[in-house]
């Protein structure tokens, strides 16, 4: 018989890549991350340099869109859908490494990379990767390192649930909204945020974002 996990992870829309950092965050008791956000990128059916100059909600996930091509001096309306909709499940992506168990130096086993220190302060065992049926998870993979973004769905631990969804330009974040994201302040986030993405991404570019808010943790394990 199936888990209450596992029924849950059935259900999912997706899955969401977070850093080991934030991943930490969404399952801190309480949760110190309640929100992410997430590039909306411009369909490839469009001219590379096409930018999105305007967005209005039509219904849930999707989105009005006015894009504008200066190659091409030309405009475009469209629509974009958002990856989730509010209600939606989702499963936390997030890097795995490869470990050997002190009682066994044979086998590698995959274990999670994020992992929060004890109460002494110090950083013990990684966490043991299960699958769905509670089982070690052998390590398949030719790397010592597995990017969340290849994470395979039944090695998840987490499970979100979107609250809401919008479409904002990322300076538009608020102090309150930094705090949500798992931050003490908008600069803070910044720098982080800049971290992970590319030049025309970062904030000094003001990109557009899917805001997804008002995360709960559904379930983990």
């Amino acid at each position: 018989m199936a888990s209450d996990f596992e029924q849950l992870l059935s259900q999912v829309r997706g899955g969401m890549v977070f850093t080991g950092p934030m991943v930490l965050a969404l399952r801190a008791e309480p949760p110190a991350k309640t929100e992410t956000r997430r590039i909306i990128t411009v369909p490839k059916r469009y001219p590379p340099d096409t930018q999105i100059v305007s967005m209005s909600l039509l219904v849930d996930d999707q989105w009005g869109a006015v894009l504008w091509s200066p190659m091409a001096h030309k405009s475009y309306d469209t629509t974009l859908f958002a990856r989730f909709a509010p209600g939606d499940l989702a499963y936390v992506k997030e890097t795995l490494q490869r470990a050997r168990d002190s009682d066994d130096r044979v086998t590698w086993w995959a274990h999670y990379a994020a992992v929060a220190p004890g109460p002494d302060g110090q950083y013990h065992e990684l966490p043991l990767v299960l699958d769905v049926c509670g089982a070690a998870v052998e390590w398949e993979w030719k790397r010592s390192v597995l990017p969340a973004r290849f994470m395979p769905k039944d090695c998840a631990r987490t499970i979100l649930r979107i609250g809401g969804v919008e479409a904002v330009r990322l300076q538009e974040i608020t102090e309150a909204q930094a705090r949500a994201e798992g931050f003490e302040s908008r600069a803070e986030f910044f720098t982080y945020y800049d971290s992970l993405h590319k030049s025309g991404e970062r904030s000094a570019d003001n990109p557009w974002d899917w805001r997804y808010f008002d995360l709960t943790v559904e379930a983990m394990r």
